[in-house]
Parts: structure tokens; C-alpha cells; sequence
């Protein structure tokens, strides 16, 4: 669309000065020179007809963007409307279009491009020169830009302005002799108030958290959003790194005023990790992952509070993400395996099925109990994974058992609202084999303690899709129309 404009007004450009130069040539036709300008007025961009200094002659597109009437500028100065341009670059040969600012009589300045020609005009050389308003332009580009430095929803800095933003403090502190800080903040059980209220809401937290830290920053500094619900604030200039904690305790502050505008009935609170340069770190990777250490063992001791790096610290984050490393290739490296816990009637003392248990054989830190290993995977994103591996492999298992005993497979929270559960126990039923009503998936107590709305909503999407029930513990046999699914006290899911 742009480029079919931009033709058509060169075109207009074109025949406007041919109009004005056949005026002159033939001066004997009066009503040539009123046609000509016509036509130059019916042009997008604005035109000027000049000699080396003064406006000759202007159009109407030309007056309405320098706020003037149609007759006024001609006469003028060109440098009274581009008193930033030098005359040379006014009347000298354009290879390109000039951006300039166009001086109006109101006082306001308006960003042009400047397209020039030449011609014969009463039998002297002038200069016709296009005006054409880019503002709206200018403003495309701004708007641009700024999405490309900050975050849509909270219209803070992004990681790319903080990144940008804390090298060039890099740069400035090296010479100086003063302290630069990060704070790495993460928002305490964010996740359980998306699930819980919805994301809308959650929407609306990260944004009043936004509002919450940058009222407390001074110039200066600067907070910006990560991604998700990670937040980071630098705070250059401090005379020492004792100075990094008032700022970490001002946003603490904040975060537990309670007049603050959250949507009703959500609290949120906010762990901080601070690290200081040159202190903690001699270059900005290093700083960086120091903050983030330090925000770890926050979240390890005690949330809604703040911590200063320790060398310590690092260590213990190393091997955290060693931990979440080994996790993640723990069903490549066919590291986990099922053990398979009788369930029997209590009077009769008859077997009716099993629960299939997962086991993790590190081949360095041994046996790891499912009580340490599982909240990692749940933590990390890799419980999804290895929550379909344990259900294919304790499906296939019971298939080819003998006997038409049950299997009996824990699920966890995040596969119950993962939303393609039913799915996912179909195409594992029919590639196994195994008849459905064999099949028992296991959630504790606290998935619905925790959502009970989204875990009732999710338990009906499972029905209308799969045709399951909720069982209690003593209605086990009760599986007529399929898989069923059970709920369990905690105390007693080990």
C-alpha cells in the first residue's frame, strides 16, 4: 500500500513540475498556471518551489503541515520551516530521502522526508522540493521498538532492556568506585494463583506487581520482567553493597502492604536474591548467576524474604541444576523402573490388584526417594514425561499378566490439569491392550484441596471423554464403564 502511494505522488510530483515549467514556457495560456496548481495541490506530499534560499511557491498539503495558509510561505526562508538543515543540504543533490523536522508556526515540530528536483522557473534554475509526513511513521517504528524492549502486559523493561541497561552500568562502574546490584525477585506460589483463579487474574497480579516495585525504585534504577513471574531490579551507584538490601527491603515492604490493589482474595508475596558487583562477581554473567543463587537459597530456607550471595551458594545451585539435568534424561538413561505394591481386601485377604510405584536408580547418588525426586520433576516441567512413561509401562506390565488383576497408577496434579489426559490414557490403553476397567489412576487429596473447582472441571472433561468415575477406596470394583479415578489420603499415597 505504501509503495502504491509513494508512485502515485511521485507521479503527481512529476507532472506537477512539468505543469509548472510548461506555464512558463508558454505564458500566452492564462489558465495554465491556476490548472498547474491544482494539480500540485492534489498532491499527497507537500511541495515547495525554491530558489537557493527563499520559498517561491507551495501547495496546500506544504501550508497544512507547516500550519500556515496556502499563500503565506511563499517569500519565507526555507531555514525559517528547517532551521536545522544546512542550505546546502536543502538545494544540493539528494541521493536519498532527508529526514528532517519541519519547524510549524505553532510551535510544534514535524517529522518530514525531504524528496528534491530540479527546474527551469522563469527562465531561472529552482528547486522543487517534496515534504512528506512521516509521522505516522515515526510513530509504527516507536511503537516497534518499544515492544521489542518491553514486556506487553506490564509495560516494563524486558530481558533485552535489562541486558542492554545493566552492560552499559558494567561499563560505567568499572571505572568508578561504587557497588552495581541485582536483585532477582520470583513471586511466592505464583502458579497456585493461576490455577486457582485463572490466568486473567493472574494477569492482573503480575501487573500490580509491576506498579508495586517500580513505586518504591529511585532514578536510576530499573525493574524489569524476565518472563513468567520473574522480575530483576538494578540498582547502580551504591556507596557499598550494604546499601543493595534497602532496596530489596523497601519492595518487601511493599509487597506486604495490604492496601495495595490486588484483585479480591489473592495475596502474593516475593522472595529476593541479591548479588554485588565487584563484590560477588568481577563480569555480568557471573553477577547473574550469583543473583539467582542467592534467589534460590531463599526459596530453599524460607520465602518473602531477601538473601546476599554467599560462595556457597553457588555450589548448591550447581547442583540443583544437575539434579533437574539428571532428572530430565532419567527415561533415556533407563535409569527408573516400577515396583509393584500389593493391594488386597481387608477381611478376606484376597489380592484384587497392584499399585505401580516408581523407583530412581542414579547411578551416583543411588536409590533416590520418590519424596525428593518427584517435586523437582514437578518443578522443572518433567513430571509430564515421566508420568506418561510410568502409565505405559505399568499398562503394559498388567496386560500380560496372567491373572485380570487391576493396576493401580498415581497421576500427579499437573498431568490431571494438563488437559489432554484422556487422551493420552486411550492411545496408551489401545497400544497396550489393556481392558480399561482394569485401569486405576490415583491423585491425592491435596489436587483437589488445592483447585477443587479446576480439579471437579477437569474430573467432568475426563467423563464426557472417557466415561470415567470417581471411585472412593471402598467402591474399588465398582469399574464397569472404564477407568476410574480415586482419591487418596497424602498420609497414605507413600
Amino acid at each position: 500500500m505504501a509503495t502504491g502511494v509513494d508512485l502515485v505522488s511521485i507521479v503527481i510530483i512529476l507532472l506537477a513540475i512539468i505543469g509548472l515549467a510548461l506555464d512558463v514556457r508558454d505564458l500566452r495560456r492564462a489558465g495554465e498556471a491556476a490548472r498547474m496548481q491544482e494539480l500540485a495541490d492534489a498532491a499527497v506530499e507537500g511541495l515547495i518551489v525554491c530558489n537557493e534560499t527563499d520559498i517561491v511557491a507551495a501547495n496546500r498539503s506544504f501550508a497544512a503541515l507547516a500550519c500556515v495558509d496556502g499563500t503565506q510561505p511563499a517569500g519565507r526562508p526555507l531555514a525559517s520551516f528547517f532551521p536545522t538543515v544546512s542550505q546546502g543540504e536543502l538545494t544540493g543533490t539528494l541521493q536519498t530521502p532527508l529526514e528532517v523536522g519541519l519547524c510549524a508556526t505553532d510551535g510544534s515540530t514535524v517529522p518530514v522526508e525531504l524528496i528534491r528536483h530540479s527546474m527551469l522557473y522563469a527562465g531561472k534554475q529552482h528547486h522543487v522540493l517534496a515534504v512528506r509526513d512521516i509521522r505516522g511513521r515515526k510513530r509504527a517504528e516507536e511503537e516497534i521498538h518499544f515492544l521489542a524492549h518491553h514486556d506487553p502486559l506490564t509495560k516494563l523493561p524486558n530481558r533485552t532492556s535489562f541486558n542492554e541497561k545493566l552492560e552499559a552500568e558494567f561499563t560505567t562502574h568499572r571505572s568508578a568506585e561504587r557497588c552495581l546490584a541485582v536483585l532477582f525477585l520470583d513471586l511466592d506460589r505464583f502458579k497456585e494463583i493461576n490455577d486457582l483463579f485463572g490466568h486473567l487474574v493472574g494477569d492482573a497480579v503480575l501487573q500490580c506487581v509491576a506498579e508495586k516495585i517500580s513505586g518504591v525504585l529511585k532514578p536510576g534504577q530499573m525493574v524489569a520482567r524476565l518472563g513468567g513471574d520473574e522480575f530483576a531490579v538494578i540498582v547502580p551507584g551504591l556507596p557499598s553493597a550494604a546499601y543493595a538490601t534497602r532496596t530489596a527491603e523497601a519492595i518487601l515492604d511493599a509487597f506486604n502492604d495490604t492496601g495495595a490493589n490486588l484483585p479480591a482474595g489473592v495475596t502474593i508475596g516475593t522472595s529476593i536474591g541479591i548479588a554485588v558487583f565487584p563484590n560477588d562477581a568481577a563480569d555480568r554473567e557471573t553477577l547473574l548467576s550469583h543473583a539467582d543463587a542467592a534467589l534460590y537459597e531463599v526459596k530453599m530456607q524460607g520465602r518473602g524474604v531477601y538473601c546476599v550471595f554467599e560462595p556457597s551458594m553457588g555450589e548448591h545451585l550447581r547442583d540443583r541444576r544437575q539434579f533437574e539435568h539428571d532428572v530430565r534424561h532419567a527415561i533415556s538413561r533407563k535409569q527408573l523402573r516400577l515396583v509393584y505394591q500389593p493391594q488386597a481386601e481387608l477381611l478376606s485377604n484376597e489380592i484384587f490388584g497392584f499399585e505401580a510405584l516408581l523407583r530412581w536408580d542414579h547411578p551416583e547418588r543411588g536409590a533416590v526417594p520418590p519424596a525428593v525426586f518427584i517435586p523437582i520433576a514437578e518443578e522443572c516441567g518433567a513430571i509430564l514425561k515421566i508420568g506418561e512413561w510410568v502409565l505405559r509401562t505399568a499398562c503394559a506390565e498388567a496386560a500380560s499378566w496372567q491373572q485380570p488383576l487391576a493396576i493401580s497408577v498415581n497421576v500427579s496434579a499437573m498431568q490431571l490439569h494438563g488437559g489432554n489426559l484422556p487422551e493420552l490414557v486411550g492411545a496408551i490403553l489401545k497400544e497396550t491392550g489393556l481392558d480399561p476397567s482394569r485401569l486405576e489412576l490415583e491423585i491425592t487429596e491435596t489436587c483437589l484441596i488445592k483447585d477443587m473447582g479446576r480439579a471437579c472441571a477437569s474430573s467432568k472433561a475426563l467423563g464426557s471423554k472417557s466415561q470415567w468415575m470417581i471411585s472412593a477406596p471402598d467402591t474399588r470394583r465398582c469399574r464397569t464403564c472404564g477407568p476410574s479415578l480415586s482419591i487418596r489420603s497424602k498420609s497414605t499415597s507413600l
